[in-house]
């Protein structure tokens, strides 16, 4: 079956085949297409293929660098996260896919915030082959469990030591009585944290 669109592709065994060089203006491409959506702010037409095109092949090189029991994290903003996970799931599989972590990249706005205040980056964690991974986790210091972890129950035995954690918000927050809810406890009782 072939398509009577010229900007879309057609057909051959099931799979379905795009040929599409990038060699057309712009202008050129919207027209084609109808689309009457605003252009890519950025001064080069197609800003993203271009920078996919320049991480592409260095993807592909860093997978072939990889241990089969190896990860990659990939450190990537708001602006591109989305096309890096696209194109990640290409090169290492979905399959591999591990977890995309998001990390606080400053506190706060400022003078030149014109909308919303993005605080956070994110680490694209992929590894080569999923089923190879071993368990991921950061060991406490003996100093560290013996330090915080300091409970004992009826569980000591098995599970070891344990810590309690407040439930109330840091104390340099001001109280607010609209974002205070109940904790149901195993016993059924309510606990109400006073911040």
């Amino acid at each position: 079956m072939t398509s009577c669109c010229p900007c879309a592709g057609e057909y051959i065994d099931n799979d379905f085949m795009y040929e599409d060089g990038f060699a057309d203006p712009m202008a050129q491409y919207k027209k084609v297409t109808q689309q009457t959506t605003k252009s890519n702010p950025e001064t080069m037409d197609r800003y993203h293929t271009n920078w996919l095109n320049m991480m592409y092949p260095r993807l592909r090189l860093a997978t072939n660098l990889l241990r089969d029991d190896g990860v990659i994290s990939i450190s990537v903003d708001n602006n591109e996260v989305h096309n890096m996970r696209k194109l990640c799931d290409e090169v290492f599989g979905e399959e591999n896919f591990v977890e995309c972590i998001i990390w606080k990249k400053h506190c706060g706005g400022g003078p030149k915030e014109r909308y919303l205040v993005n605080l956070q980056k994110y680490i694209l964690f992929y590894s080569k082959s999923k089923s190879e991974l071993s368990d991921l986790f950061v060991s406490l210091s003996q100093e560290s469990i013996d330090r915080y972890y300091s409970k004992r129950d009826e569980f000591y035995s098995t599970k070891g030591p344990y810590r309690i954690q407040p439930l109330e918000a840091a104390k340099s927050l001001d109280s607010r009585e609209n974002l205070i809810y109940a904790v149901p406890a195993p016993d059924g009782t309510e606990i109400w944290p006073k911040r």
